[in-house]
């Protein structure tokens, strides 16, 4: 196996928008059509990504928490989505174990798929209520650990609000994660606009 640092891009926008192998969809268990980025990316990719979901619970049942799934991507600009249901802060017994494994199933995904880049939002800060600080820490650290041993070389995050989009691009340039190539961000007007992904 062939291991190289993944390059993360951080930039802020519509996750639906991107050209990328996979785009990562933070749902619910039973992968229904919720808001923000969910809401968006069933927008864009049509009603057949829906359908997917429905077959999806209707053979393996609910998505379990902290796993992922993977289905079509309907009218997307990526090859695949991948549906993962992160930690309620406040009801996960160890929430940032659960988030951890959100990033390294859906990582896993990558190399499963014989795909080279992925794109995550920003997993479970939303009504979720995962603190955006420590979510961040928690994804940077593995994406680090998990991209590479997973064939995974380009990694998007992308932050819907301006206050995310600040926090990772401040967390990279402190250097804190040595096993991420962070060298790559997206800055100034090109981060608004839609982002295509070397595959």
């Amino acid at each position: 196996m062939s291991f190289r640092t993944p390059m993360i891009s951080i930039i802020q926008g519509d996750i639906a928008e991107l050209e990328v192998d996979i785009i990562v969809n933070a749902t619910k268990s039973t992968l229904t059509n919720g808001g923000g980025g969910e809401k968006s990316l069933h927008r864009v990719a049509g009603t057949s990504l829906m359908e997917e979901c429905r077959i999806e619970i209707f053979k393996n049942g609910i998505l379990p928490t902290g796993e992922a799934r993977l289905t079509g991507a309907g009218n997307l600009k990526a090859k695949f989505v991948v549906h993962t249901v992160g930690p309620h802060f406040d009801r996960d017994p160890n929430p940032a174990q659960t988030l951890d494994n959100c990033y390294k199933n859906c990582i896993k995904q990558v190399r499963e798929n014989n795909c080279r880049s992925i794109a995550f939002p920003c997993l479970a800060t939303g009504h979720f209520g995962y603190p955006q600080d420590a979510a961040a820490h928690i994804a940077l650290s593995a994406i680090g650990r998990y991209g590479a041993t997973n064939c995974c070389w380009n990694v998007i995050i992308c932050a819907y609000h301006e206050e995310d989009y600040e926090i990772y691009k401040r967390l990279m340039r402190d250097n804190k994660y040595p096993t991420c190539n962070g060298t790559d961000l997206y800055e100034g007007e090109f981060k608004r606009k839609k982002s295509h992904l070397l595959k």
